[in-house]
């Protein structure tokens, strides 16, 4: 019930604050907003109450709108596409950790000084530093983890290199034929909010083809499996979304301007969150699945996908009922006029 009113609840939401200033992004990713409505399912689950399951969505749709201007100069700067930011549900959720974690590196004269990112690579080991080279490298790593022959480790080795070399391109087509849709976009909300910049909410998948987020993408995935074993009270074990690493990463590879050691340490912090988020989900997540008829099996399940920190975040705090949501409402003011500040530096005298 939640899910089907998250779509014009969130749009008309993000219409008004466009209108009164509370942000700058338009998010037009419609699919993505997937993730407010598992997070208005939960709470609903935790409450019985519908209002208050939609409130807990509207919240995190807020916080990704926010998160999103927050980074958005980033975005565009690594991109090279003027007039977008990113507020996917997931992408969003990870900015604050990854901007923390780059002021910590920053106080790291180790990690400060590192320049270790693709460019760096090619001028120090020539042709080794080639996309085509490193894919190989890592193809080769992840057949001898997986123990598979030679044959299955070619295949392997083929498609990790073939990842390397034209998901960038395609990634590059993908983005000019997005340029046309963003400048109308942009045309038609600025005529309708004259002397507002206003920001168009993209899908984080834009920022694949960036050569880090593909490398520290492919070497997460055998990472995340030790950490699944490893780790002490970790319930889940990653299986079919382990080809989306890449997505738990791919902000921190503008955020850390894509310098490959800050980009890896990020992602592993990062997934060890998923991890614990993810089991922490498994209950309602196994619930939802169970009421939608979208699975029959025995026991719990749950996906990596839920491990999101707004979502946890929220659905915490909103399991507390009326109380919870206006705490939530308390923390989204002075956070967004903090965003704005940060976003709106005063012009020089």
């Amino acid at each position: 019930m939640v899910g089907a009113l998250i779509i014009p609840a969130v749009f008309l939401l993000n219409i008004l604050l466009l209108l009164v200033g509370f942000t700058k992004t338009m998010n037009i990713d419609i699919f993505n907003y997937s993730h407010y409505a598992f997070t208005g399912a939960v709470v609903h689950l935790m409450t019985g109450s519908i209002v208050l399951g939609i409130g807990a969505s509207l919240i995190q749709a807020t916080w990704s709108l926010l998160s999103a201007d927050y980074s958005a100069k980033k975005v565009q700067e690594s991109l090279g596409v003027e007039g977008i930011s990113i507020p996917q549900g997931y992408a969003a959720s990870t900015v604050p950790l990854f901007m923390i974690l780059d002021k910590i590196y920053n106080r790291i004269p180790f990690l400060r000084n590192s320049k270790l990112d693709i460019s760096y690579l090619q001028g120090k080991i020539g042709m080794f530093g080639d996309p085509v080279i490193i894919g190989a490298v890592l193809g080769i790593i992840l057949a001898l983890l997986a123990g598979y022959n030679f044959v299955e480790g070619t295949n392997l080795l083929m498609s990790v290199v073939a990842i390397m070399v034209l998901f960038p391109r395609m990634v590059k087509i993908i983005v000019e034929g997005l340029l046309p849709i963003s400048e109308a976009a942009k045309s038609f909300f600025n005529k309708r909010f004259k002397g507002k910049e206003v920001f168009i909410g993209l899908d984080s998948a834009i920022t694949l083809g960036l050569p880090t987020t593909q490398i520290v993408g492919t070497m997460l995935i055998p990472i995340t499996l030790v950490l699944a074993v490893i780790l002490p009270g970790n319930q889940v074990l990653p299986l079919g979304d382990l080809a989306f690493v890449a997505f738990f990463t791919c902000m921190a590879t503008i955020i850390h301007n894509g310098n490959i050691l800050k980009t890896i340490i990020s992602g592993i912090i990062n997934m060890i969150g998923v991890l614990y988020i993810a089991s922490w989900f498994a209950p309602y997540f196994s619930k939802l699945a169970a009421n939608s008829g979208a699975t029959t099996i025995k026991g719990q399940t749950t996906a990596l996908w839920n491990g999101n920190v707004f979502d946890y975040m929220i659905a915490q705090i909103g399991g507390f009922g009326i109380i919870g949501l206006i705490v939530l409402i308390v923390i989204t003011i002075p956070v967004g006029l903090y965003v704005k500040k940060v976003t709106n530096p005063k012009p020089a005298k």
